[in-house]
């Protein structure tokens, strides 16, 4: 029987199961997922990364996952990428760098079919904490309020210059 899995975006067919199969994810898509659930914080330069995909040029794998899959894929692909291109040495780094690399080096189509299988099997679990950060996102974006010096110092009381 052949390895890969028929809803595997590199299985012969090229094509994705249909939705609700019950089948597991492939291997590209099951790293994507790991890396969703597995994170904790998410990297801080995300939202200068998802300014940059809203308006980048078509053509990118980063933009055609968040065509196909939305916020949720293109995060999964941003976490991918983060941790091929910025993470000290872990254990699945060169499976990340590999990935990257052959997204990089693919047709859009297999990059949407790809953003869709991650989508088609993100827990519900993952996809609450991705749409909080989302809107977390959206409100620093509309909610720009000057950043003070240092919130853990105390608030002057008296008038500067003013001994008494």
């Amino acid at each position: 029987m052949d390895d890969q899995h028929r809803s595997s975006p590199t299985a012969p067919n090229n094509s994705p199961g249909p939705p609700g199969d019950g089948a597991l994810p492939s291997q590209e898509a099951a790293l994507i997922l790991d890396r969703i659930k597995t994170y904790q914080r998410a990297p801080t330069a995300l939202p200068a990364w998802l300014e940059h995909v809203k308006q980048g040029q078509h053509g990118s794998a980063a933009r055609t996952f968040y065509e196909e899959g939305g916020f949720a894929a293109w995060f999964g692909y941003s976490l991918v990428k983060h941790a091929a291109d910025h993470q000290t040495n872990f254990a699945g780094k060169a499976a990340c760098k590999h990935l990257i690399s052959r997204l990089d080096d693919s047709t859009a189509d297999y990059q949407r079919r790809l953003a869709a299988e991650v989508i088609e099997h993100l827990p519900g679990r993952d996809e609450r904490r991705i749409k909080a950060l989302q809107r977390k996102l959206q409100m620093g974006q509309t909610q720009k309020t000057p950043p003070r010096q240092n919130r853990n110092k105390r608030q002057r009381t008296c008038l500067p210059g003013y001994l008494g």
